[in-house]
């Protein structure tokens, strides 16, 4: 006589988990056709029990873990083995990096490009916040304009899986734009030892502004004044 056996199904809410803090929550829908049946559980890393539901499960190290639910009849002893893979991975480590820290409004593109790395070779998702109440998800590298000049903490956020993840922040500053001016020279000087006293007026300017003057004789001079 040949007896049928029941069919073992586990459910997981999670395949991924970071290490920190990793807990598998795991439940038990096998189809039992009313029968009594004796389960157990092998988790893929030389434990198990043998619960009908299990409590959530621990893993203490990184890797890959076949877990197995194995369900027998009490009567017949007939058996079936259910499988599912589960990972435990290292949080990856947020690596940002941007073209330029400083801007001028009229060329305000910040290019930001992601280099976090992922040691357990789980794909990473980077989403970026602007400071400006805008965001960019699932964006290795991305451009972004601000429309008013100010010092702006950009954060890039890595993600490996549930509750595995890495922030960084750079700071990314946009000036207004500088507006040249000349003050007040003397248009008309005798010869021909005329020198004249040349002042920049510009508006908007910083510290590190560079300076660059034209003389229209072909000589030309960096200085501010």
């Amino acid at each position: 006589k040949v007896y049928s056996a029941p069919s073992p199904v586990m459910k997981i809410t999670d395949s991924s988990i970071c290490k920190v803090g990793n807990y598998f929550d795991f439940s038990n829908a096998s189809i039992t056709h009313g029968q009594a049946v004796r389960y157990e559980w092998q988790w893929g890393d030389g434990t198990g029990e043998t619960f009908a539901d299990p409590n959530n499960k621990h893993y203490d190290d990184t890797g890959k873990y076949t877990v197995q639910l194995v369900a027998a009849y009490l009567s017949t002893g007939c058996s079936d083995t259910s499988k599912y893979t589960v990972r435990v991975v290292n949080s990856p480590k947020a690596i940002a990096v941007r073209d330029s820290a400083n801007f001028c409004m009229k060329q305000n593109y910040v290019h930001v490009t992601s280099k976090s790395v992922s040691t357990s070779g789980v794909p990473i998702t980077n989403n970026w916040k602007w400071d400006d109440g805008k965001f960019s998800y699932n964006k290795t590298s991305d451009f972004h304009k601000y429309d008013k000049p100010g010092t702006y903490r950009i954060w890039l956020y890595s993600s490996a899986g549930k509750g595995c993840s890495d922030s960084v922040r750079i700071n990314t500053n946009v000036y207004n734009s500088s507006l040249a001016y000349i003050g007040n020279i003397d248009s008309n000087i005798c010869g021909p030892n005329n020198f004249v006293n040349l002042k920049s007026n510009s508006l908007n300017t910083i510290a590190s502004t560079k300076y660059l003057w034209r003389f229209g004789d072909g000589n030309t001079s960096t200085a501010k004044d």
